[in-house]
């Protein structure tokens, strides 16, 4: 199988692949065995599926998350000054993919989302409201993944 992927240029290292991977078995990577970046070098599709609330009411499908450059259960100034600057994602059931942060290499100027389809190419947009980001989602650490039909994101390793 191939894989087709789409990678938004959003801050650090949060990526999105449009299509399951092959040739990798599904987690099979466990961030959690005490070694500090120990899925770093792994395939995404070998990476643990995040656990959390990952859901809103409003939104029927959808998977809405935050991204969090850290271990899970990270803590510290470091980790509480991340919080503070956290944006929301989204996953949609058709496979759109989404973050209200346009950051990355070049955005152009007055865009403030990324966005990503199964027939849409990442690009940056504008947008008078927050699309994305939902009060209540837990954050997907790096090291994990979220998945929603064939479309899924991950939080990769700052660095790698």
């Amino acid at each position: 199988m191939t894989s087709a992927r789409a990678v938004l240029g959003m801050i650090f290292a949060t990526a999105v692949a449009m299509a399951p991977g092959a040739a990798a078995e599904p987690d099979t990577c466990d961030p959690q065995t005490g070694v500090e970046n120990s899925c770093a070098g792994q395939p995404p599709e070998t990476w643990p599926i995040a656990q959390g609330n990952f859901i809103s009411p409003d939104d029927p499908g959808w998977i809405f998350f935050k991204p969090f450059f850290f271990p899970a259960g990270a803590s510290g100034p470091k980790a509480d000054s991340s919080r503070a600057q956290q944006y929301g994602c989204g996953i949609g059931p058709d496979g759109t993919i989404g973050c209200d942060r346009g950051d990355g290499p070049l955005p152009p100027p007055g865009t403030n989302q990324t966005v990503a389809g199964p027939q849409q190419q990442a690009e940056y947009v504008y947008s008078e409201t927050q699309t994305f980001t939902r009060d209540g989602v837990g954050d997907l650490p790096e090291g994990h993944r979220l998945v929603n039909g064939d479309a899924w994101c991950y939080v990769g390793y700052q660095g790698s």
